[in-house]
């Protein structure tokens, strides 16, 4: 049966319809329509909702296998339905490690049956330790395109060469957290103001800025394709434009939470506000928002 989604602000750039309140018809091949309904068409009121495309997530980690007790991949598609995504990247940090072909299978065997479609990001390195590349031609065939460890940070900066080269022939991308572990080390919210009112260590944004720097310099050397996860400071975003703007592969995305909450939330002892990457400042937030 066709459906007919009434009174829907349209969100899509590249439409002549983007922010504009239109009905629009689903119809039974699935092929969307702006003409007259079937008389049969079943009706939505989208009064006060919004119509996108599918959304994307690049971070999620869906805790399966090992952590299941926290989450896995039916409860976790199931979240990613209710919120409006059809895609969802899973991280490797599971246990075991995402790092073999029979965990790619494993995660992205049921596709053919769900409504959001999970793909891997496989481990760049064994057990995501940063020291020891995996399999990755063996991982590119068995499903996965991009490759990263994860929330951990890649510290070695010839591992992150030698990656970028073997991963140019297969057109992977590459994902990293850029962080400087040592200059984080032990860090619990963003370096400033308020870490030494609350007398926490502080995470600089210098962690991030270079780490930032010095990966597009070897980007600039190696080639390849890049992206950056979890930009979380102001300082990060000039570097990555000029890389951009010089014609290099280079992408990068922001957190959620990054573009609404600062570190003076934290000034509450709500410690669901201590994440990683830290929330940073006022002007982290609004310069994240503009790019």
């Amino acid at each position: 049966m066709s459906l007919l989604i009434q009174n829907a602000t349209i969100l899509n750039a590249a439409s002549p319809f983007h922010g504009h309140k239109r009905d629009l018809c689903i119809l039974d091949d699935g092929h969307i329509s702006f003409q007259p309904p079937p008389a049969d068409a079943e009706r939505i009121n989208a009064e006060g909702a919004y119509l996108s495309l599918g959304w994307c997530d690049l971070q999620a980690h869906f805790c399966d296998p090992g952590y299941e007790h926290k989450e896995d991949i039916n409860s976790g598609t199931a979240v990613a339905a209710a919120g409006g995504f059809t895609d969802v990247l899973v991280q490797p940090n599971t246990q075991p490690v995402l790092q073999f072909k029979n965990g790619i299978k494993y995660l992205m065997e049921g596709n053919a049956s769900r409504l959001v479609q999970l793909h891997a990001q496989a481990a760049l390195t064994l057990d995501t330790k940063g020291t020891d590349l995996t399999e990755m031609y063996d991982l590119y065939a068995a499903g996965a395109k991009a490759f990263g460890d994860g929330y951990q940070p890649l510290w070695h900066p010839d591992i992150l060469l030698k990656s970028l080269q073997y991963l140019q022939p297969l057109g992977a991308v590459l994902i990293t957290r850029p962080e400087d572990v040592n200059l984080a080390m032990y860090g619990q919210m963003h370096e400033g103001e308020m870490s030494t009112l609350l007398g926490m260590k502080g995470i600089p944004a210098l962690s991030e800025e270079l780490i930032i720097v010095r990966d597009l310099h070897i980007l600039r050397y190696a080639g390849g394709r890049l992206h950056f996860a979890g930009i979380s400071t102001a300082a990060a975003l000039p570097h990555i434009r000029q890389a951009k703007a010089e014609g290099l592969q280079v992408t990068c995305d922001v957190a959620i939470h990054s573009l609404m909450w600062t570190d003076q939330d934290l000034e509450s002892y709500d410690t669901n506000y201590k994440v990683q990457p830290p929330l940073r400042t006022e002007q982290d937030r609004q310069a994240l928002l503009a790019g």
